[in-house]
């Protein structure tokens, strides 16, 4: 990576080329050649990586057997065009979010119980929510311990496919969640009317995270009787704790503040707890296989990603809540200094990079492009948010990005200026747009890159954080 002045602007690709399943059909054919000319645009515009989604259901379909020719190509092609290139490690699925245009579920064998140590049944393999139902996007949070030898056989087999393509790598991402975000699948198609702008839908109500929860509850109390003095209600077995019963959440718990009680506070930390305690077993896994000494991708930084969930960060925090971002932390939330209660889940991320031989963590921050009252809801503080995570990062040394959250904002000149005052004064060292068809279907996009590209080149780095972390980086990316 190029230390100095300019700032890292990426984009993403599309969500597949071509047809996957048929790469010598016309329809293929003509896409494949649509995305070497688009990434040929793309670098002539300044752009200096392309991020591409590796689908587990793509390549690992077959238990243990890995495909990689449609990867192959979309290597080669990216190499030839002179772009760097950043994989995503995709383990959710495709479809049923904003923008999916295709379905590339999860392989079949991930749900096979019978395959992982603890005596895991089928249901534990899938989050459950407060309407009683079932996501099928992500392996559950509460069982990744369990799973990492098949996350760990992943990696492997793709470091060792690409092992001779080190040197075109830019960052290795990993897919935390749904949608390749650090998350509950909240806001997700399983749950109906729990998208944007509701408050999300709580997803604790599997047995074993029913189970997790009682654990969590005796370890931090020891007794049944401290429990109940704690939460101010009796108990009369380790059974009865349960989260927020479903029925009540609308009518009771959150219209009565019961969030805010010894009750409500320590569910918010066990659910928070979860969503931190799988991203540092699953990035600690990742930085096991990719950076020893002798690894072929030993210096390649790790990326994460985290959604920008701003529709109701302006009144409860709900929908932040409901996918675990924040703690019930009122004194933390509307503290810009505390990044708004973000500042336990950016510990995380400085956490596993700072482990011993390790380049810094990459975190990247979605809906920089938003302003506050978005799309009409005064409730939305989209750019408060960013400012106060990007505030946080910088006080806690991580080298943040931004993301556009929505491709359509980017016909919006509005929406270039938030994000070019992201990068000036909100402590974004880069930028990855979204996504490779919107830039490219519409010149006036595609201008508007160039043009904030030109901007940081001409101009320099205006944040005083990037030189010391690209020197930092320049110490490990080729």
């Amino acid at each position: 990576m190029r230390a100095g002045a300019e700032l890292p602007i990426n984009s993403m690709a599309s969500l597949v080329v071509g047809d996957p399943s048929n790469p010598g059909s016309p329809h293929s054919l003509s896409a494949w050649d649509a995305f070497r000319l688009g990434l040929r645009s793309l670098r002539k515009a300044g752009f200096r990586a392309i991020t591409t989604d590796i689908w587990w259901g793509l390549v690992e379909a077959e238990n243990g057997v890995f495909t990689w020719d449609y990867y192959d190509r979309m290597a080669k092609i990216i190499r030839e065009e002179g772009m760097r290139w950043i994989p995503i490690l995709s383990f959710h699925s495709l479809g049923g979010n904003i923008g999916d245009t295709h379905q590339i579920p999860l392989p079949s064998h991930v749900w096979d119980e019978r395959q992982y140590s603890g005596n895991l049944k089928s249901e534990d393999l899938r989050f459950k929510s407060q309407q009683g139902n079932e996501s099928w996007e992500y392996i559950s949070f509460w069982v990744t311990e369990n799973v990492l030898p098949k996350y760990r056989r992943f990696m492997h087999a793709f470091q060792n496919h690409y092992q001779a393509d080190s040197g075109l790598i830019d960052e290795i991402n990993i897919s935390l969640g749904p949608s390749g975000e650090l998350r509950f699948p909240s806001y997700n198609s399983h749950d109906i009317g729990s998208g944007y702008p509701s408050g999300g839908s709580l997803q604790a109500y599997s047995l074993k995270a029913v189970s997790a929860f009682q654990d969590f509850a005796r370890a931090k109390y020891g007794t049944l009787e401290a429990v109940s003095a704690a939460w101010e209600f009796p108990l009369r077995s380790w059974q009865e704790i349960y989260p927020p019963y479903p029925q009540e959440l609308e009518s009771h718990f959150f219209p009565r503040d019961q969030h805010h009680s010894r009750y409500g506070r320590d569910f918010f930390d066990f659910y928070h707890g979860t969503l931190k305690q799988h991203a540092a077993l699953l990035l600690g896994e990742a930085a096991r296989e990719f950076n020893e000494p002798n690894s072929p991708f030993s210096g390649i930084p790790l990326g994460v990603k985290f959604p920008g969930i701003h529709w109701r960060a302006g009144s409860d925090r709900r929908a932040e809540l409901s996918a675990g971002m924040i703690p019930v932390e009122p004194e933390t939330w509307h503290d810009m200094n505390q990044g708004l209660g973000y500042g336990s889940l950016l510990d995380g991320f400085k956490a596993v990079g700072g482990l011993p031989g390790m380049p810094p963590v990459i975190v990247h921050f979605t809906a920089l492009e938003l302003a506050d009252g978005h799309d009409g809801n005064p409730d939305s503080r989209a750019a408060t948010l960013a400012i106060a995570v990007g505030s946080e990062a910088q006080r806690k040394g991580l080298h943040l990005r931004g993301e556009n959250a929505l491709g359509s904002t980017l016909s919006d000149s509005k929406a270039w200026k938030q994000m070019a005052d992201a990068l000036k004064t909100g402590g974004y060292k880069g930028l990855t747009l979204l996504r490779f068809e919107h830039l490219l279907n519409d010149p006036g996009v595609l201008a508007e890159a160039e043009a904030l590209i030109a901007s940081h080149r001409k101009n320099g780095n205006p944040s005083p954080l990037l030189d010391s972390c690209a020197s930092l980086l320049e110490q490990y990316v080729p």
